[in-house]
């Protein structure tokens, strides 16, 4: 987080100003009373992503939903494949992966609807030694049906900013 402060007043003397404010999901606050579940399905997720070696548990396991959809900057993946072959980049892409949640926000998106909004920062180091620091924010839509657990139906990810091992690199969306 330090070099996030350090760099604010460096990139404001540049021109950079800071990104809008994002519209929210919806005003109208979570009533299911699962707001607990949905804050412990996000921090398994990345609890999981985080201690991907041989032998971990699987993230796919969190998301059993056939119509599952991984919106990224540039593209969608669909279904258990799709998010199969991200995780297999991801495992394969990085030798250690560490992340920082910030605060969930949940919200109600209609009937048996909920979101979950969240920020938050990857540090990585890939299969050269090269540091990578990113940060994005996340949107999930959850299906929340009284009784069961809450199941992912989208995750929406939109990056903020990046930092690859060779140099800054400002990504605006």
């Amino acid at each position: 987080m330090l070099i996030f402060a350090f760099l604010c007043p460096a990139l404001a003397s540049c021109g950079v100003t800071a990104r809008p404010a994002l519209e929210p999901i919806s005003l109208a606050p979570a009533e299911s009373g699962s707001e607990p579940d949905i804050d412990q399905l996000v921090q398994d997720w990345f609890g999981l992503l985080e201690s991907q070696l041989p032998g971990a548990a699987d993230p796919e396991e969190l998301l059993p939903e056939a119509s599952f959809q991984l919106a990224l900057a540039d593209g969608t993946l669909r279904g258990r494949s799709g998010l199969g072959v991200w995780l297999a980049d991801l495992r394969t892409g990085y030798e250690q992966v560490e992340y920082e949640i910030g605060s969930i926000r949940i919200d109600s998106a209609g009937e048996n609807l909920q979101t979950a909004r969240f920020e938050f920062s990857r540090r990585a180091v890939d299969e050269t030694g090269t540091p990578h620091i990113a940060r994005r924010e996340h949107r999930w839509l959850l299906r929340d049906l009284p009784g069961d657990p809450p199941r992912v139906l989208r995750i929406d990810e939109r990056p903020l900013l990046s930092f690859p091992g060779t140099g800054p690199q400002i990504v605006c969306y």
